[in-house]
């Protein structure tokens, strides 16, 4: 429940926030438009900063930018705490969990969709494990949740 009122405030916030900017008479409107939405969806993550990777690479849209912070969307991805054995215990069978020697518990790597954990087969051989992220998924089935419609309605003939 936390996740989604945390979420709900960072939206309304971000709303909130356009809006002010977009009322005032302030100079440079634009640029301030587009850190708004940089912050706002870096502090989403998931598929909010994949958008922001896309929109980055848009020359009209990271006009006016010239430092590091601007371009960390593409690199500065927090790590979040996942169960990586438990995870992997679940979704295998007992004897293919069993062809791991050893599994690490932190993170090498991280994405705005999942993160990457080194792995040893009872073998030897080196492997890694591609976990997507739970919150990438609690926050698609917020942010995608539509209201229901209406039905359409047909004439009796």
């Amino acid at each position: 429940m936390k996740f989604y009122f945390d979420r709900i405030s960072v939206l309304l916030s971000l709303c909130f926030r356009l809006l002010r900017l977009k009322l005032s008479g302030k100079a440079g409107k634009e640029h301030l438009s587009k850190r708004l939405l940089f912050d706002g969806f870096q502090d989403l993550g998931g598929v909010y900063v994949k958008f922001l990777q896309i929109l980055a690479m848009n020359v009209d849209f990271m006009s006016g930018w010239s430092g590091p912070s601007e371009f960390s969307v593409f690199e500065a991805v927090n790590m979040e705490h996942i169960d990586v054995q438990g995870l992997v215990r679940a979704e295998l069978s007992p004897e293919a969990y069993q062809q791991f020697r050893a599994m690490d518990t932190e993170p090498m790597a991280a994405g705005s969709f999942a993160q990457v954990y080194r792995a040893e087969l009872q073998d030897g051989t080196s492997v890694i494990i591609k976990v997507l992220r739970p919150s990438l998924v609690r926050g698609l089935r917020f942010d995608l949740r539509l209201p229901p419609w209406p039905r359409p309605t047909t004439a009796a003939n």
